[in-house]
């Protein structure tokens, strides 16, 4: 588990930039799926992300990514998609993974 922390910072991938003001509800919700108790870096690392993306697949989900489309379904087919983001550069890969998972998360685990 990653130890949870407030996130104050704006982090940047490539040319892309996350501002820390739109992420707290997303991280909370994705730190609600995680079991986590605080918010941490899930907008700002592949290594907080991923383990996301790989509970999701064990919980029987199926993640895709062909060409500069990334989808979460029900289906290894993938059909039954739950969850579509786009991209056209691939600095922008990151940010649409996480909109991808938090489109996912409200969807299918919403915090009540």
């Amino acid at each position: 588990m990653h130890k949870a922390q407030n996130i104050d910072v704006s982090p940047t991938f490539g040319n892309t930039v996350l501002p820390a003001v739109f992420c707290r509800e997303e991280e909370e919700l994705i730190a609600h799926y995680m079991g986590e108790g605080a918010i941490g870096g899930y907008h700002q690392s592949w290594d907080w992300l991923m383990p996301v993306v790989i509970k999701i697949n064990a919980n029987g989900f199926h993640f895709f990514w062909e060409d500069y489309v990334v989808r979460i379904c029900r289906w290894s087919d993938g059909s039954g998609s739950i969850s579509k983001e786009s991209f056209l550069k691939s600095e922008d890969a990151f940010k649409s993974v996480y909109k991808c998972v938090v489109d996912f998360l409200k969807e299918c685990y919403p915090v009540e």
